[in-house]
């Protein structure tokens, strides 16, 4: 079993591979080896659209740092909004992600993803300090979250 997880992480960043041997190996039930097809950049579209919903966050994390994925900003939007910090972090590190799928992550991602996509838009010269929303953001930090401001069920205002 371990001999042909090696077998297959091997094929699989193995320079000639054909686009049908790709899409092969992305079915493969091994985490390492879906993760090792999701970095490459000769990916086919439709199975970097597949790797792009697959279940582990550590496949989905290569996809979005593979320069490739910029190919298809659906996928990139989709993996922008992905639950797993890694995933997002890797989408920001990934030179193919334009300035404004930066901006939507400096001001959706909390914490240290928003840290990140600041400091790559400072990088690139990219960030420009006439961005309010971007700035406010950065001023303000995580408290900028919005309150509930509709009544609530049961509640009754004191007269």
């Amino acid at each position: 079993m371990v001999l042909r997880r090696r077998l297959a992480e091997d094929a699989a960043s193995e320079a000639a591979l054909t686009a049908e041997e790709m899409t092969e190996l992305a079915r493969s039930r091994e985490r390492s080896v879906r993760a090792g097809i999701a970095a490459r950049v000769d990916l086919p579209l439709p199975t970097m659209l597949r790797l792009g919903t697959d279940r582990s966050p550590q496949v989905r994390a290569a996809l979005a740092a593979n320069p490739g994925v910029g190919r298809s900003r659906a996928l990139m939007d989709a993996l922008a909004e992905d639950t797993d910090v890694s995933v997002r972090l890797a989408l920001v590190g990934n030179p193919a992600t334009p300035v404004d799928a930066l901006q939507r992550l400096a001001l959706r991602s909390p914490g240290p993803v928003c840290a990140a996509a600041v400091e790559r838009m400072d990088v690139d010269h990219a960030y420009d300090a006439a961005q309010p929303v971007v700035a406010l953001r950065l001023a303000v930090g995580d408290d900028a979250r919005p309150t509930r401001q509709a009544p609530v069920r049961g509640f009754k205002p004191a007269r």
